[in-house]
């Protein structure tokens, strides 16, 4: 089971990423600000990179390794509101 719920949240990200993005570009041209390759795209290259242990491990996530990558997720968020 984990591993049908690891592949269905990477080929989400890759479907959103890659063909809901491609198909808006489409309809209208999207502006790149600055600040997103700056700050939010190594953040998320961080987060994925702490994912690699974890690919090794058989993508077992402990409680405290969970609980670190959604204190980590609701501290970007946070970020991205203030």
């Amino acid at each position: 089971k984990s591993s049908i719920s690891i592949g269905n949240a990477v080929g989400s990200n890759i479907f959103n990423i890659l063909l809901v993005l491609g198909i808006a570009s489409m309809i209208t041209p999207i502006v790149i600000e600055k600040n997103l390759l700056i700050v939010e795209y190594p953040i998320m290259i961080g987060f994925s990179l702490l994912l690699l242990p974890f690919a090794r491990s058989r993508f077992t996530l402990t409680r405290i390794e969970g609980l670190i990558f959604l204190l980590g997720y609701g501290a970007f968020i946070a970020r991205l509101f203030l």
